[in-house]
C-alpha cells in the first residue's frame, strides 16, 4: 500500500466553542490515494469539507480537538487513535482528573467552575457515544496513515497520549506548541524528549500546531520549542525560591507562581503545576506528601 502515493494538499481549519479556549486547528490531508482528517476541532459539527475524509486521526484525547467526531461518526467514517486516546475520552476518566487536581492543591470546584466542567463532561459523554457508531482502528494498523507511509510518533508531555504523524514532509505536531502562547504540559521530561524528537527528524519542511499558525518552518519551530522549554525552566526556578526544608502547600505555590489569572484559569494551571512537583520529585529534589490536601512539599534533605 502507498506505492502511488506522490500528491498531497494540507486544508487547514480552525473554530472555537467555549470562549475561555483558544482556537483549535485540524487539517484535512488530501492525497491521490486517501484523505485523512487529523483532529476533528471543537464543535460537533466541524467544516464541511471535513466530512470528505476516508479517517479521523486523533493526535490526542482533549476534546477541543475530538469533538468534531460526534457528527462524523454518523457519517460512518472511520477513527484511527491509540489505545490510551480511547481511554482517555471516558467520561468517569475525566472526573477523575478533575478531583485529583482539586485534591492536589486543595480547590474545591465552586458554581462558576462546576458550570464549565459540567459542559465539558457533556461533550466527552457525546464523544463516548460518537466512538460507539464507528470502527477505531490503533494508529499502527490505521489502513490511512498505512497508505501514505505515514510514520507515527508517540510525543507525550502535553498529555501521556499524544502522539505526531509525519507525512510527506509535513509534521502534524499538535499541541506540542502553541505558537505565541503556552503549552500545559503533563510531563515536562517527556516533553522534552519530543522537543528533541521532532527537531532532529531531518525529513520533515513545515510543521503544523494544534493551535495558532497552521504552518510552521523549521527555524520558526525551533524557535517557538526553545521559547516553551526555557520558560518551563524559568517556571521550576521560580518554584524552587519557595520549596525550602519546611512544607509549602501546593495552593500556596500555585497562587504564587501564577499571579494574576481568574479562578477557572488557576484551576488549569493546576496541570502544569502538578507536572513540575512530579518531575521534581523524581529527581530526587523534592518529597511529596499526598496525604493532606492541598498537597505538602519540601526539598528533599539529605
Amino acid at each position: 500500500m502507498g506505492e502511488n502515493f506522490n500528491e498531497m494538499k494540507v486544508i487547514p481549519f480552525s473554530s472555537t466553542e467555549i470562549s475561555l479556549d483558544r482556537p483549535a486547528n485540524y487539517y484535512l490531508v488530501e492525497t491521490n490515494v486517501v484523505k485523512l482528517l487529523i483532529d476533528a476541532g471543537p464543535k460537533e459539527n466541524p467544516f464541511r469539507e471535513a466530512f470528505r475524509a476516508d479517517y479521523v486521526i486523533l493526535t490526542h484525547f482533549h476534546w477541543d480537538h475530538i469533538r468534531g467526531i460526534v457528527n462524523l461518526s454518523k457519517k460512518g467514517i472511520p477513527i484511527c487513535a491509540s489505545k490510551k486516546t480511547i481511554e482517555l475520552t471516558n467520561p468517569d476518566v475525566f472526573i477523575d482528573r478533575m478531583k485529583y487536581i482539586g485534591r492536589a492543591v486543595g480547590f474545591s470546584l465552586d458554581e462558576d467552575v462546576m458550570k464549565i466542567f459540567k459542559i465539558y463532561l457533556t461533550f466527552y459523554e457525546r464523544i463516548g457515544e460518537a466512538l460507539k457508531r464507528v470502527n477505531i482502528y490503533d494508529l499502527r494498523e490505521c489502513p490511512g496513515l498505512k497508505e501514505v507511509k505515514a510514520t507515527v510518533y508517540e510525543c507525550p508531555g502535553h498529555s501521556d497520549d499524544h502522539a505526531c504523524f509525519l507525512i510527506g514532509e509535513h509534521f502534524f505536531i499538535g499541541d506540542n506548541v502553541v505558537p505565541e502562547g503556552s503549552v500545559a504540559l503533563r510531563n515536562v521530561q517527556s516533553y522534552m524528549k519530543t522537543a528533541f524528537m521532532i527537531l532532529s527528524d531531518p525529513s520533515w519542511k513545515l510543521a503544523h500546531p494544534g493551535h495558532g499558525k497552521y504552518e510552521l518552518s523549521r527555524s520558526e519551530l525551533g524557535e517557538a520549542l526553545h521559547d516553551e522549554i526555557s520558560g518551563k525552566i524559568r517556571r521550576i526556578s521560580n518554584l524552587s525560591l519557595f520549596v525550602g526544608k519546611d512544607w509549602i502547600d501546593l495552593k500556596t505555590l500555585l497562587l504564587e507562581l501564577y499571579k494574576g489569572l481568574d479562578k477557572f484559569t488557576i484551576y488549569i494551571a493546576t496541570r502544569s503545576l502538578v507536572g513540575y512537583i512530579e518531575v521534581l520529585e523524581r529527581m530526587k529534589l523534592i518529597e511529596v506528601d499526598r496525604n493532606p490536601s492541598p498537597w505538602k512539599v519540601r526539598a528533599l534533605v539529605s
